[in-house]
Order: C-alpha cells, then structure tokens, then sequence
C-alpha cells in the first residue's frame, strides 16, 4: 500500500442499561469505559494517523449514535460520551483543516449482532419510531458517501474487506473493550509504533 485515504473510526463501547433509570446511568466504571472508547479512542487514532491524511488530503470518519444527538440510547454514559464525539469530531474538523475533512455519522440502532441483543420490544419500538418503519443493517453507504469514495473503492485500497486485517496494515490494532487499563495504555504506546503507511 501506498497511502492512506480514508480512517474509518467505528471503536465503541456500551453497557445495556435503562436509559429512564438514573440509578442504572451512575457505575463509574461504564462512564470511565465509554470516554475511553468513544470519545478518546477517536482523538488518539486521528493523531497516530493526521500524517498520512495530510499528505492525500484525506478523510477521517468516526461512528457516533443518534443517542449522541437525541438523549436516548443503551445507558445514559454512551449517550453523552456520543454527543461528546460528535462535538469531538466538529473539533477536529475545524483543526485539522483544509488539509483533512472530518465527519461522523451517527446511526440509530441497527440489527447487527450487536443490536440484537436489546430486547424484542426495545427494538420494536425503535423501528417504530422512525419514518421508514425500519432498522439499518448497517451504515457502509452513509461512510463511504462521507469519506468521497465507493465501498468498492475503499474496499479494493484496503485490498480485502477484512477491517482487522485492514487496521493491522498500518499497524494499528483492535483492543479488547473490556480491558480499560490496556485503552489507557494506547496512548503511551503510540509513540513507539510506526503509524506510517507501508512502503
């Protein structure tokens, strides 16, 4: 590979609770995990990468939620720590700046594995509330239309569809969401890693 394009930023961590129940939206170690993942995973990924982007005048995307933008969601630490990624994302576009575009795009729930672990009635009245009477898959054209080019094209640049083995590629790796002290640790790795794109 030669260059870097396009950073999709799609780490997230949540804990499924009752968002209406304030008691359930006070653990400490849920808020501590969902700034980890969902704010301060973004902020550390755009630095290891600002390099290769500047250099193609390329794109960084972060995965947020509709809970970032409508208090709703899973628990009420991931909706905040949403909204503060879409304010982080706004940030980073105005920073990083002509040379970078940066952009979110924040889904609502969707029916991945994921998703299918609310219950029956929670996902119904999700579907229910939106004006198509359906829930997303995925959010695959939404990222590509953001970031300027083709799944196709993302796709055949990161020669395989495999997001790991395609994040391995620039050396960066997937970290275990339940292990916040190695997230904690990602920062004082980075310097000692090489973030360039393979020659």
């Amino acid at each position: 590979m030669g260059r870097l394009d396009v950073v999709v930023s799609n780490a997230g961590w949540t804990r499924i609770t009752n968002f209406a129940n304030l008691d359930e939206g006070m653990v400490d170690e849920d808020w501590d995990k969902c700034f980890l993942y969902n704010v301060k995973s973004h902020l550390w990924l755009m630095y290891a990468c600002r390099e290769e982007l500047e250099k193609t005048e390329g794109c960084f995307l972060t995965t947020a939620s509709v809970a970032g933008v409508k208090p709703s969601g899973s628990s009420l630490p991931y909706a905040v720590t949403k909204a503060a990624q879409i304010h982080l994302a706004k940030g980073l576009a105005v920073i990083c700046s002509p040379k970078i575009r940066v952009n979110s795009v924040s889904p609502g729930l969707m029916l991945t594995e994921w998703g299918m672990k609310f219950p029956e009635s929670k996902r119904e009245a999700a579907k229910n509330a939106t004006k198509l009477k359906r829930l997303a898959t995925d959010v695959a054209d939404q990222t590509s239309a953001s970031s300027g080019k083709s799944q196709r094209q993302m796709v055949n640049e990161a020669g395989h569809a495999n997001f790991p083995n395609f994040l391995a590629s620039y050396g960066l790796r997937i970290y275990n969401p339940d292990d916040v002290q190695e997230g904690k640790e990602i920062l004082n790795t980075m310097s000692n890693l090489d973030y360039g794109v393979k020659k």
